[in-house]
């Protein structure tokens, strides 16, 4: 048995990548201490995040062709990633206490004052398909500093780069998380299909860690 309840902001697309960034932050200020020396995670999370609404443009998007077209939604998710990934998250756990906690948190009391409504929460339905939810951070890579680093012995002088990478095709809505010491790091958030539900823990954001699944349920 699974549970979660729903998070869900006001149709104001100005303000929907700040939810989300809101939405990281009160995963990140509940998560646990753990040393995992496979993925040298430092913190964990027993909620992890789904999001209904991922890539969904037929909202605001009428023309067919367009939302067919790769170009067209990579360059989308990257001018609105709020809008991308849409106004409506789902926390969900395989126990009742994280989502008590995390409902009576500081951080989720202050999205209530500003507008934003939240659910009971509730067994998840069944027959609900799984998605993988992940943090990708093949766009952080792509930095020209990242580039020298893994080329050592490239001529500065050069106008050659050694090394090109991959060009990246699949939409990655990016946003912020807000560390300790007041420095913005990027988080691309890349969507995975899942065969079946994988239970395990997530990563301090509320991201799958080690495949760990959430369902993707239909919103009402």
């Amino acid at each position: 048995m699974r549970y979660y309840f729903e998070i869900s902001h006001p149709d104001s697309p100005d303000e929907n990548k700040s939810f989300h960034e809101s939405v990281f932050k009160a995963i990140h200020d509940q998560a646990e201490p753990y040393d995992d020396p496979l993925t040298a995670a430092r913190y964990r999370s027993w909620v992890g995040l789904s999001y209904p609404l991922f890539g969904d443009l037929d909202r605001y998007i009428m023309d067919e062709e367009l939302l067919t077209d790769s170009t067209f939604r990579l360059n989308f998710a990257i001018q609105h990633p709020g809008l991308y990934v849409g106004n409506v998250v789902h926390c969900v756990a395989s126990q009742q206490e994280p989502l008590k906690q995390l409902m009576s948190s500081e951080d989720i009391r202050t999205l209530q004052a500003t507008g934003v409504v939240v659910s009971t929460i509730t067994p998840v339905p069944a027959g609900v398909t799984e998605r993988i939810y992940k943090r990708d951070r093949r766009p952080e890579r792509r930095s020209w500093k990242c580039i020298l680093r893994k080329t050592k012995n490239y001529n500065l002088n050069s106008t050659d780069s050694p090394y090109v990478p991959k060009p990246i095709t699949e939409p990655l809505p990016r946003f912020a998380n807000m560390s300790s010491n007041n420095k913005r790091k990027p988080i691309h958030l890349k969507c995975v299909e899942a065969d079946k539900p994988h239970d395990s823990w997530y990563s301090m954001y509320g991201l799958s860690t080690k495949g760990s699944t959430v369902p993707r349920i239909p919103v009402q």
